[in-house]
């Protein structure tokens, strides 16, 4: 950039497992294979599985020590600043009001990052107001380079913090060229590999913006339980609800709850249909890593982001409720021996979800910051 290395901080709050530090942590590392760019990490809380990952991709990484999205330490906002000061563009992935005034007092410019971690569309906490109030100030009144990963987030983004004509941008999230951005969890998933066994499943965490009681409903809807396997990976509180969920309607023996898994290609790779339950998804990336294994995927019409992956390459799969999710899943049942004549297709345009073209957009969108 201009003949100098540009340096860049990515600022999230923990470094536990999840699609958006992987994220991140992939991006960073593709940035500092450009001998133009310098990527670093800031980690606000001393939390997480990810840091022997962080290390070993040679990201430089500080970590603040905060111990709540409520800390007022000023000593550790002093050193969050001094640290920002060290570095010519910040990027921010997550909201906090102090973390976002030390970016601004830091002098430097700033990209924010959506990922769509609407309250809105989560169980309401009673700051949220206030937090939405102060989020909205910071991005309307302040300099700051707003990107969303789905059009659907930047949508709600402007209805809620009315951000209007503010310079953003649609960057579409990417998954790494090795198909998936990766959990943590046992390496064998358990999944049966019988061969005339027909296998729909999902990859989620058990939380309540997953909405995964949907695909148990749609699958007791489904006519042919009996030949089939529905596979839920993944953990998290709804666990147990979701197993008594199965078990009043008689599916305990059609339902595999597998837990965390650690390599998710062993699900993908055992699947016939992939289904994402979820609605208000600001993007989706298993959603990339199931088309990227050229499985189907099929939708709630709510799905947010996530429709607009699906949408550009079999739209008939996007559907408006329970009923239509078991007739889609039964049309993929009595056609499964055609499944892989669209496998290509669907790895294609999972390519243009890779974190080399999400890398480049950022590329260009720093160089139009810091002209």
């Amino acid at each position: 950039m201009q003949g100098r290395v540009v340096k860049v901080i990515h600022v999230f709050w923990t470094a536990r497992t999840g699609g958006i530090q992987k994220l991140v942590i992939s991006l960073a590392a593709e940035q500092n294979r450009r001998e133009d760019l310098e990527a670093g990490i800031c980690i606000l809380k001393n939390e997480g599985e990810l840091f022997g990952e962080i290390e070993a991709a040679g990201i430089p990484c500080h970590v603040i020590g905060l111990r709540s999205g409520y800390s007022v330490s000023r000593s550790r906002f002093r050193t969050l600043l001094k640290i920002l000061k060290q570095y010519d563009l910040i990027h921010l992935h997550d909201y906090n009001p102090l973390t976002a005034l030390m970016a601004i007092r830091s002098g430097r410019k700033i990209v924010y990052s959506e990922h769509g971690n609407f309250s809105i569309f989560r169980e309401k906490k009673v700051t949220d107001p206030l937090l939405n109030f102060m989020e909205g100030i910071f991005l309307r009144k302040y300099p700051v380079f707003i990107t969303y990963d789905s059009d659907f987030a930047r949508r709600t983004a402007n209805r809620l913090f009315k951000t209007g004509n503010k310079n953003q941008r649609v960057i579409y999230n990417g998954i790494p060229e090795t198909g998936h951005s990766g959990n943590t969890g046992s390496m064998d998933p358990g999944i049966p590999v019988e061969r005339d066994l027909f296998r729909i499943g999902t990859l989620s965490r058990l939380a309540k913006v997953k909405r995964v009681e949907r695909l148990i409903g749609s699958f007791s809807k489904y006519r042919y339980r009996d030949r089939s396997m529905l596979i839920i990976a993944g953990d998290g509180p709804l666990k147990e609800k979701l197993n008594q969920q199965a078990a009043a309607l008689n599916l305990g023996d059609r339902i595999l709850f597998t837990g965390m898994v650690k390599d998710p290609e062993a699900v993908y790779s055992l699947l016939d249909v992939f289904v994402l339950p979820s609605n208000n998804e600001a993007f989706g990336l298993t959603v990339v890593e199931a088309l990227s294994h050229g499985k189907p995927v099929l939708l709630f019409g709510d799905a947010g982001g996530a429709v607009e992956i699906v949408d550009g390459i079999e739209p008939e799969n996007i559907v408006g409720d329970e009923e239509g999710m078991a007739r889609r899943l039964e049309y993929y049942f009595e056609h499964r021996d055609r499944i892989a004549e669209g496998a290509r297709a669907r790895k294609d345009r999972a390519d243009l979800f890779r974190t080399g073209r999400m890398e480049r957009e950022y590329y260009e969108a720093y160089r139009e910051i810091l002209k």
